[in-house]
């Protein structure tokens, strides 16, 4: 295989990487849905703002989300954001990055606030209340009817990157700053 020593040589290499992964993963819906977010429910604790959010990723599918932020945040900051990212982890989902009791690797949702930073912990397929009607946590039988060609693992990357969509709305953030922390998946 040749090396990349261009510019152009790495687009070219770019392009077989991404068909190799879709290959993998599926391919992705055509069109992406309004993401018409909603605010659940808010709360402060200490001096962080917990809000529960909910937004759509696909047409009939929509996520809830775990946003953390500064209270004492001014109006016109911008603050750096982390997509917290949860593992197989029972089915608890997104909300399980701020339990800090019996989860002491996975306080990070709730100790980033603090430091300067916002937290989104959106709930994967499957997981938290991102589960279909009727069936159980983690059950993916009901995906792969809807989706055939498509893999559990390329929906949970395309709600990610569903998550930077929605992420891009909030006029708290730095979007220039977005990173992103994970486990066990």
């Amino acid at each position: 295989e040749r090396r990349v020593t261009s510019a152009e040589d790495w687009i070219i290499k770019r392009g077989q990487i991404k068909d190799s992964l879709l290959s993998v993963f599926g391919h992705f819906p055509a069109e992406k849905c309004p993401l018409e977010p909603a605010i659940i429910d808010e709360k402060k604790i200490g001096n962080i703002i917990f809000r529960t959010i909910e937004y759509n990723v696909e047409k009939n599918d929509r996520i809830r989300a775990y946003l953390t932020f500064p209270a004492d945040l001014k109006p016109n900051e911008k603050i750096p954001l982390v997509l917290a990212l949860h593992g197989t982890n029972g089915g608890q989902g997104g909300e399980s990055c701020f339990k800090l009791e019996g989860y002491p690797d996975m306080e990070s949702a709730s100790i980033l606030p603090s430091k300067g930073f916002a937290v989104l912990a959106p709930d994967g397929i499957t997981s938290g209340a991102h589960v279909y009607p009727g069936e159980k946590q983690l059950d993916t039988y009901p995906f792969y009817q809807k989706h055939p060609d498509w893999s559990i693992m390329g929906k949970l990357i395309y709600d990610a990157m569903r998550a930077i969509d929605y992420i891009e709305t909030l006029d708290m953030v730095d979007t220039g700053h977005i990173g992103a922390l994970g486990h066990s998946l």
